[in-house]
């Protein structure tokens, strides 16, 4: 695969090895990865536009801890699961019996550690999609948009457009590895889809982990959240397991990508993996996640 950018100061063994890990890949990579403590930083692509997946995750959890910075939002509100409100894909909540009372805070910790879509349709929901984007342009994040909750996602890849909405057989289809969406879905379109660059993802965790977009104890919270990640098979999967990681991960058809930030021992630093139009790639995480550890062993040298 033809490298799109390059990495400045490529003569460090590190940062041509990540350009070498990247050429080796059936598709785009980018990424951006920046050190709070001194600056030190690598940036490939970083600006281009990628597929969030379920990354969008991330604005949407920042986004609800703002609104409870504001006083609209307590975490310990209590939901009740009906049928209507499961949506298919990852988790546990669609598996669930109706009538079960979850709160908030319950939701948004099923959203990140174990991506569960149905948690995040309903904090999307509750939230709204212009209050994300809103929220994200306030913070000068103006690629990053979140125009669609999971049910549309996944029901764009099915074939079916919003309003209408795809039922599990459809959504069954999905999963099925030799699957292909059509190829003008919404859910694959740059100008419709959940979108942002490596760039600004990691501004934006940046701005999370040094505490300038939420309160201390919101920050403290989601932070808190992110860590508990039980999806480990990128950023964190090669790096010595001490070290504390909060990130997301997200993945559907050709896109797979892993933002966070990783508290090295020379100085935290935020990190975005992002790739598009993979193909042929059965052991995708295992190469993002040699690239995760380059980027560790720069980071700490």
């Amino acid at each position: 695969m033809e490298i799109l950018g390059s990495i400045t100061k490529s003569n460090n063994h590190n940062l041509t090895q990540i350009e070498s890990l990247v050429s080796q890949i059936n598709g785009q990579i980018g990424i951006a990865a920046l050190n709070f403590e001194n600056d030190k930083s690598i940036y490939l692509n970083e600006n281009s536009t990628f597929f969030m997946a379920s990354v969008f995750k991330i604005p949407l959890l920042i986004t609800l801890y703002k609104h409870v910075d504001l006083g609209k939002i307590d975490m310990q509100q209590r939901v009740t699961l009906s049928s209507d409100l499961k949506t298919g894909g990852s988790g546990v909540l669609r598996e669930l019996n109706p009538g079960i009372e979850p709160t908030l805070y319950d939701l948004a910790m099923l959203m990140i550690i174990i991506s569960d879509n149905t948690a995040t349709d309903i904090l999307y929901n509750m939230i709204g999609k212009d209050n994300i984007n809103s929220f994200m342009k306030e913070n000068n994040l103006l690629k990053t948009v979140t125009p669609m909750s999971c049910d549309n996602l996944l029901s764009s890849l099915a074939g079916i457009e919003p309003p209408k909405k795809a039922d599990y057989q459809d959504l069954a289809r999905i999963i099925d590895g030799n699957y292909i969406p059509p190829v003008d879905c919404s859910a694959l379109d740059e100008n419709k889809s959940n979108v942002s660059t490596p760039f600004e993802m990691v501004e934006l965790l940046k701005m999370l982990t040094v505490g300038n977009i939420l309160s201390k104890s919101s920050t403290n919270e989601v932070l808190s959240i992110l860590k508990s990640q039980k999806l480990k098979s990128i950023i964190p999967h090669y790096i010595p397991k001490d070290i504390q990681i909060a990130h997301k991960t997200g993945g559907v058809y050709s896109v797979r990508c892993d933002v966070g930030t990783v508290w090295g021992p020379k100085g935290a630093y935020a990190v975005a993996i992002m790739g598009k139009d993979i193909t042929d790639e059965p052991d995708i995480d295992n190469k993002l996640a040699k690239i995760s550890l380059s980027i560790f062993e720069y980071m700490t040298s």
